[in-house]
């Protein structure tokens, strides 16, 4: 036990060696690859007494969960290539999204790169703030995109009032609601961590060296 746990600490104090910026770039490149398989906008209709039925959208397909007086009533699972889907507009702004999203992994796992590189070695600071700014823009890109394309959508192809992409109405004494998944959530941290990374040395007056490690 006591072999564990200083094998633990070494290895927490090594990736405390690694420093905030480093540690935080790679959680936000951890949460952007998990979004990238979990769901980023939902659907759900409850009519009261345990029954209800959520429409979930990832990246290749929507999930439909069933429920009957509080009971699982089973899912089914619909690929966006298969022939009986039909939500064409949904299908086509869902699948940009996670595109987006795609590209936002990419650019926080190179960041993480250069940040890990930039320990021994020399880089310019300009092409470190390229990639921030870079990861930075896709991630605001991911999150508005999401806002402003898939409501129209949703209006089409899953409901005529759906308004938003938050929102919760009553039709015909049925509560509807929908918003955002997990996917959104965790983008939207993600982004929020790279600015951070990006914004705090700009405070401290770090961004104005050559990114390096002395010694």
């Amino acid at each position: 036990m006591t072999t564990l746990f200083q094998k633990g600490r070494i290895h927490v104090a090594r990736l405390t060696a690694l420093g905030w910026p480093i540690l935080s770039s790679a959680v936000a490149a951890l949460l952007a690859i998990v979004g990238l398989v979990q769901p980023t906008w939902s659907y759900e209709v409850n009519a009261g007494g345990g029954s209800l039925s959520r429409r979930t959208y990832l990246w290749t397909w929507l999930i439909q969960e069933n429920y009957e007086q509080g009971v699982w009533d089973g899912t089914l699972i619909t690929p966006y290539a298969g022939p009986s889907f039909g939500e064409f507009r949904m299908r086509e702004m869902v699948g940009t999204v996670y595109l987006v999203a795609l590209l936002l992994a990419i650019a926080l796992l190179v960041l993480v790169a250069m940040q890990y590189a930039a320990r021994s070695r020399k880089l310019p600071v300009k092409a470190l703030t390229v990639v921030q700014v870079f990861a930075i823009g896709l991630g605001f890109a991911v999150i508005s995109l999401a806002l402003l394309t898939i409501p129209p959508a949703a209006t089409t192809d899953v409901a005529p009032f759906v308004s938003g992409f938050f929102g919760a109405t009553t039709v015909g004494g049925i509560a509807v609601t929908w918003g955002p998944g997990l996917s959104w959530w965790l983008w939207l941290v993600s982004t929020i961590l790279a600015l951070v990374v990006f914004v705090v040395p700009f405070a401290q007056g770090g961004m104005g060296r050559r990114v390096s490690t002395p010694g």
